[in-house]
């Protein structure tokens, strides 16, 4: 599974890598971009291949948000689920994406485990996404039910371990 992960913060770039690299089950190739203009080269480079585009949303030169409504244009790529992360997840912008196409929203900061969590939820076995929205208080709530052991009857925690890098 070929992930985009376009963000103008290298670090934000590596958190959401790392987060990445602890999924178990697919294997995963994560190609990074830096802004909206670099994010079409790497498309066009890499085409159909793409299974997911993490992108977030305020970017130099083109952002987030125009590069979704400029996929979501395209009959070769719309398919592509594309997912916001934004520091302002329940904002006019974030909602303004979710009327665009986007798959779903992730807020900054997140834990590793709700990167971790949509791709293990959405892309089990090989599967692409299947339509829907999804917000970070939804899979929040996937890591809690993920998190308990087996049979036990609880509440667990998304926070999990500290995040070391």
């Amino acid at each position: 599974m070929k992930i985009l992960v376009l963000d103008d913060s290298a670090v934000m770039r590596k958190l959401i890598a790392r987060a990445l690299a602890s999924v178990d089950g697919p294997d995963l190739e994560v190609v990074e971009a830096a802004d909206g203009m670099h994010a079409l080269a790497m498309i066009a480079h890499h085409g159909t291949s793409i299974d997911l585009i993490l992108c977030d949303m305020n970017m130099p030169n083109v952002d987030g948000l125009s590069l979704l409504r400029s996929l979501r244009g395209s009959p070769e790529f719309r398919h592509i689920p594309f997912v916001i992360v934004t520091a302002d997840e329940s904002g006019e912008p974030a909602a303004r994406a979710l009327r665009e196409g986007a798959a779903g929203v992730i807020g900054k900061p997140f834990q590793p485990e709700v990167i971790a969590a949509l791709i293990r939820r959405r892309y089990a076995h090989g599967r692409r996404a299947t339509s829907g929205v999804f917000k970070t208080d939804t899979i929040t709530r996937m890591v809690q039910t993920m998190s308990r052991p087996a049979r036990q009857v609880g509440t667990g925690s998304a926070a999990g371990p500290a995040w070391a890098p």
